[in-house]
């Protein structure tokens, strides 16, 4: 488990760190996917998977199903507050086809590029160069935090994700992806002005 050196209140993390993990390091790092490689150094086992703080396993799975590069079922809490299953995309021209929080990888060759702010993980993806999708573990679940930067910086990071579409896969990927993120932060804002538009009229109900 790696933690920052600056992080705040390094003994409760420490404290949680070694009831769950068996190597703990704590280190400087100019961003998560710069903490990320750093922590690969310290990894042993042929496989990995990255969490973040705040995800959790749900449902343990099982280590000796692990035939090579897969996938464990995640769950998420969507924008509109429902928990739901992350869908597993056809295509890696579209952005990332998987969380990384449900994509177990070789330990080798992985290396998240810190030249991206956002997508990294993306990029980490494609440099494999996997036949995808990958297959799905039958046990496990995975909960993960939709309380990241990534997640509360969406428009920035998809700019990001649309500049690594751009340099793998062409201009015409990047738009059209770029497309459908738009499409999407529109859903989201008529959604926020409708919630607005309600608890304006409850409020006024209310006061008369």
């Amino acid at each position: 488990m790696w933690i920052n050196d600056k992080c705040q209140d390094i003994a409760l993390h420490l404290k949680v760190a070694c009831d769950h993990a068996d190597t703990v390091i704590i280190g400087n790092d100019v961003g998560i996917f710069d903490a990320m490689n750093k922590a690969l150094l310290y990894a042993k086992g042929e496989y990995v998977l990255f969490l973040n703080a705040r995800d959790e396993i749900i449902e343990p799975f099982d280590l000796k199903k692990i035939a090579g590069p897969c996938l464990i079922p995640v769950i998420y809490r969507n924008y509109f507050g429902r928990l739901r299953l992350v869908p597993v995309s056809k295509t890696v021209k579209m952005g990332i086809p998987y969380c990384h929080q449900g994509m177990i990888l070789p330990r080798k060759g992985y290396y998240f590029d810190i030249r991206f702010k956002y997508g990294a993980d993306y990029a980490a993806l494609l440099n494999f160069n996997f036949r995808w999708p990958l297959p799905i573990l039958e046990s496990g679940l995975i909960k993960y935090d939709t309380t990241g930067v990534s997640t509360l910086n969406r428009w920035e990071s998809d700019k990001w994700t649309a500049l690594i579409i751009k340099e793998k896969f062409g201009v015409f990927w990047a738009l059209l992806y770029l497309s459908v993120c738009l499409m999407k932060l529109g859903i989201k804002r008529l959604y926020r002005f409708g919630l607005y538009i309600q608890n304006g009229f409850s409020l006024q109900t209310d006061l008369k």
